[in-house]
């Protein structure tokens, strides 16, 4: 599930523990709900729609998602405006580095409109949280 940089580099950041995650609010016109798997051309577009480095695949949700679809609607999560429309996602997944087990925070997105307000830094905050779990 790793992909490499637009310098070709693999990036990790090891958080050793889950302890003092913050809480973070979102503005208030806005919050997080859990993703439903058939909404992943809506993944696709946030996610697409927020790469400006790399040249992702119009079928990247499949690609990096697909084994584990019964997963999506527990660990994929979405941000979404007071009309209910994703406007940025976050996943709490999972990952073995050298035989160890890690939660993975992967594909953090947000529609280019709305960077910049904590959609982001809250929905980093809220997977980081569902790990806990």
């Amino acid at each position: 599930m790793s992909k490499a940089t637009a310098a070709g580099n693999s990036i990790r950041m090891i958080r050793q523990h889950l302890d003092n995650i913050p809480n973070v609010e979102l503005p208030p016109e806005f919050r997080i709900r859990t993703m439903k798997k058939e909404e992943f051309c809506f993944w696709n577009i946030i996610v697409l729609g927020s790469e400006k480095w790399l040249t992702l695949s119009e079928n990247l949700f499949f690609e990096e998602f697909s084994e584990y679809l019964p997963l999506v609607s527990k660990r994929c999560f979405f941000a979404v405006n007071s009309e209910n429309n994703p406007i940025g996602t976050a996943s709490a997944w999972f990952c073995t580095i050298k035989n160890v087990e890690y939660g993975l925070i992967h594909w953090v997105a947000v529609l280019p409109k709305y960077q910049d307000i904590g959609i982001g830094r809250g929905l980093m905050c809220f997977a980081l949280k569902q790990m806990q779990r």
